[in-house]
């Protein structure tokens, strides 16, 4: 069992409600990458990459940060959605325990070093950051319109943003083939299928 977790903290929160609020315009919501070091100035944006090709932030030697969102439809499109990942839990829910106690999470070296690892986590500290960062999102927008939890340990909380809505929850990571479980802040437009885990 092992827990990877980004030093997520108030100033990551602070952006994300930010990019709730702004005018999602391209030009708006690429500049605000760029400040935030997710893009470099000039070169492209991942969008459409969503899970499969997230967009990676690089240091100034090009080397991966560790820091990365996966991106839906460039905006104004409706489909326009930000997911900052968060933390991960592995085994995934439902996978089988390790056999051996010696067993390695496979992925654990391609990981950057800034992801903090904690080798020997038990899922309660998975939830423990989940409930550290609604703290955080709830101390800015209140107590979360909506939240939802079902099976595999999914979870979703959803504040409201008149059209939009920020969400923090917990589902398989697909970038990894459902090697691990994310906890992730997403953004996108609000919908009433929100109450439901299958979406």
């Amino acid at each position: 069992m092992s827990l990877k977790l980004l030093p997520v903290d108030e100033v990551w929160v602070d952006r994300m409600v930010r990019l709730c609020s702004v005018p999602w315009e391209r030009a708006t919501v690429e500049a605000m990458f760029v400040e935030w070091g997710l893009a470099r100035p000039g070169e492209g944006v991942e969008w459409e990459g969503g899970s499969a090709a997230p967009q990676f932030a690089v240091d100034a030697d090009g080397e991966l940060s560790g820091w990365s969102v996966e991106l839906g439809a460039a905006p104004p499109d409706p489909d326009m959605w930000v997911h900052l990942p968060c933390a991960l839990y592995w085994p995934a829910f439902g996978a089988e325990e390790p056999d051996n106690v010696d067993d390695e999470d496979e992925y654990d070296e391609d990981m950057p070093r800034l992801w903090a690892r904690r080798p020997d986590a038990k899922r309660a500290e998975f939830h423990a950051e989940r409930d550290r960062l609604a703290a955080l999102i709830t101390a800015r927008l209140g107590t979360p319109e909506i939240v939802v939890t079902g099976a595999y340990d999914s979870y979703r909380a959803v504040w409201r943003r008149g059209d939009r809505a920020l969400l923090l929850e917990t589902t398989d990571d697909i970038h990894t083939y459902s090697h691990y479980d994310v906890l992730g802040i997403r953004l996108q437009r609000y919908d009433l299928s929100l109450t439901d885990l299958g979406s």
